[in-house]
């Protein structure tokens, strides 16, 4: 665990921050992982107002999409420690971009999201390690892309999720696969897809997979966010997940594309934040 230069904008707690090269191992092997612990005075202990009680304080687990790594999640990561929550950004196991994604899928992804939350939740229980400082009872999932559909896969498995945001989550890949392959017979044990080589199990894992039916099981509190001219994830597929939970706020942002920048990732951070902070993930605003 080696503390990283700070490059965060800090919040009107004047918060710095204290990053932590941390690992996860998940189907026996180390997923590659940064968590990023918020203090308020300067002492880099991990805990907010670095108190001797210990302060406790909630976690954001970060999901990057697909052919990217946990370096797609910075923005969003920063930002909110930055308003006083810890934050883990990690790289899924054949996720990124170079690496063998022969054996990646949708459900691997999910098998690894959830070593990351074990891992956090038995630190936090126990007191020990990186994760000592994380309340257990306060941990929330946030994705993009693909990142957000398994981000939202993950908490139907995992109701005691404390929040979840989705931003333009890939609810398409199904379908996407059915057009593209016709059938599953005729996938070979790799195949090509969106310029990388895939196996099989990327297909199959999702193949007859009803992830609408599925998501619909979080009863937590839901954020999906969507540009309005994505032509990689049509809007259409974030609306229809939001409508699927009992309780969830659909933000379309017009205009935006697969992904937000400038004015548009302003305007989504601002609505990330107000989201957490009713959940009780973030301090209020006259708190920060």
């Amino acid at each position: 665990m080696n503390p990283l230069p700070d490059s965060s904008r800090p919040s009107r707690r004047q918060a710095t921050l204290r990053r932590l090269d941390v690992e996860v191992t998940s189907r026996g092997a180390p997923l590659e992982g940064v968590l990023t612990l918020p203090t308020v005075d300067g002492s880099g202990s991990g805990t907010l107002g670095g108190d001797a009680a210990g302060a406790r304080v909630p976690l954001v687990i970060c999901c990057h999409g697909f052919t990217d790594s946990l370096r797609g999640t910075a923005d969003v990561a920063d930002h909110l420690a930055g308003l006083g929550a810890a934050t883990y950004r990690f790289t899924f196991h054949g996720g990124w971009a170079g690496a063998d994604m022969t054996d990646m899928s949708v459900l691997t992804e999910v098998d690894d999201l959830e070593a990351v939350i074990d891992a956090a939740r038995a630190g936090a229980q126990t007191r020990t390690g990186p994760w000592a400082g994380i309340d257990p009872d306060r941990i929330a999932l946030l994705g993009k892309s693909q990142g957000g559909a398994v981000a939202m896969l993950t908490a139907a498995r995992r109701p005691e999720t404390a929040a979840l945001v989705a931003w333009y989550p890939a609810l398409c890949i199904r379908d996407d696969l059915h057009r593209g392959l016709g059938t599953l017979d005729g996938v070979g044990e790799t195949f090509a897809w969106m310029g990388q080589k895939l196996g099989r199990r990327y297909a199959a894992d999702i193949w007859g997979l009803d992830v609408y039916a599925e998501i619909g099981n979080y009863p937590g509190p839901v954020l999906v966010i969507h540009g309005t001219d994505d032509s990689l994830v049509p809007v259409t597929y974030g609306e229809r997940a939001a409508a699927c939970y009992r309780d969830a706020d659909f933000l379309p942002v017009p205009g935006a594309s697969h992904g937000f920048h400038g004015a548009d990732l302003t305007t989504v951070l601002d609505a990330t934040t107000a989201h957490l902070r009713r959940a009780g993930i973030l301090p209020s605003a006259d708190a920060a």
